[in-house]
């Protein structure tokens, strides 16, 4: 048999996936499935902007409130859309940005990073869409690093008139598989200065900062993806930003994976722990307090000197400022921690992954003694 060069290699793998993709194309037009894709395709096209064109793909609206805490089903169930159409089903997405009002950075991360590894798994087409209106959401989404990240040409605010003076402002995003000091020292770096006049911090709060975030960034690595996903993963990835608002004084960190997520992470000795908690307080150990038991401090997974010290630390900090609270978002719960309390949530979707945002606020410069 004649030995096919790499070239000609390339070409027959491009060429079956090709067909692969025509082939489920072809099915899912002939499946129930393929008549709610359609279904969902019409009833999309009636709420496209005028002079949108009509290609075929999935027509997806970005919800007029993106926010995983004001309005999460909604948020998710896009991000869930995404992911399925993409992903599972190689149908092309298009998502159209007219209708929204409000991004909050929290669940920009998340859709941000959910695009990111549709381009990256299915090629660039695989999801696109149309620039925004609204020129305060078009800054937003560029100063984020969304453009970028997506490899998406960037262009000049949609609109001519001039901008109001910002107030909310968020970081470029960034993104690995693999934890480095010099990253997330420079991720404080530019946290500090973005936030400095209004929460400033001294070189050792600045430290424990890092410390945090390179071990929320370690167990990324070590623990989101020990189990194989529900969809294929980029890697062992995790996607870090933080965000500041000018008129309230405050600032935030927020850092997402894409692994099986916290409740599915558990070891033994924590599940024992969760049994203990579940009866004691008369509860069913949901996704919510699988979180709280795993970001209590003294209770790590990993048995390892030094490990699990990453929420400690950000407890401590929220417990040092005037105000702040600690939520992790992960699979079907959340859990938030703050100096008033604590609270759980479960929800009937799954974020398909694990958020951690850390809010904080302060008068004064914010000294941390060590955990």
């Amino acid at each position: 048999m004649k030995r096919l060069s790499p070239l000609q290699q390339a070409r027959l793998v491009r060429r079956s996936r090709e067909r692969e993709h025509h082939r489920l194309r072809r099915q899912g037009g002939k499946t129930a499935k393929g008549t709610a894709f359609r279904q969902l395709v019409a009833e999309h096209q009636r709420d496209l902007p005028v002079g949108a064109p009509r290609r075929n793909r999935i027509a997806l609206i970005v919800p007029s409130i993106l926010s995983l805490k004001d309005n999460y089903e909604e948020t998710v169930s896009l991000i869930t859309e995404i992911r399925t159409h993409a992903l599972q089903h190689y149908l092309p997405v298009d998502l159209f940005f007219d209708k929204v009002e409000y991004l909050e950075p929290a669940a920009l991360t998340v859709l941000t990073a959910e695009i990111h590894r549709c381009r990256n798994l299915r090629g660039q087409s695989s999801v696109s869409g149309y620039y925004p209106n609204d020129p305060e959401i078009y800054r937003q989404l560029r100063e984020i690093g969304f453009f970028r990240l997506l490899s998406i040409a960037d262009q000049q605010p949609p609109s001519s008139e001039a901008l109001t003076e910002p107030t909310r402002f968020v970081l470029p995003f960034f993104t690995d598989a693999y934890v480095t000091s010099e990253r997330s020292a420079a991720f404080i770096d530019l946290l500090a200065n973005m936030i400095e006049g209004a929460v400033s911090m001294d070189a050792r709060s600045k430290r424990y900062l890092q410390g945090a975030i390179v071990e929320a960034m370690k167990n990324a690595g070590e623990h989101a993806y020990k189990q194989r996903p529900k969809y294929q993963a980029l890697g062992h990835r995790w996607w870090l930003t933080g965000a500041f608002d000018r008129n309230a004084k405050e600032a935030s960190i927020l850092l997402f994976d894409q692994g099986v997520g916290i409740p599915a992470t558990l070891e033994p000795d924590l599940l024992d722990i969760l049994q203990s908690v579940a009866s004691s307080q008369g509860l069913k150990p949901r996704d919510s307090l699988m979180i709280e038991v795993a970001t209590r401090p003294g209770n790590t997974s990993t048995g390892q000197s030094g490990r699990g010290q990453g929420f400690r630390t950000m407890r401590k900090f929220v417990d040092f400022c005037d105000d702040g609270d600690l939520i992790v978002y992960s699979n079907n719960g959340n859990y938030l921690y703050a100096k008033t309390g604590t609270a759980r949530d479960d929800r009937s979707l799954s974020l398909g992954g694990t958020l951690i945002q850390w809010r904080f606020r302060h008068s004064e410069p914010v000294t941390v003694t060590a955990p």
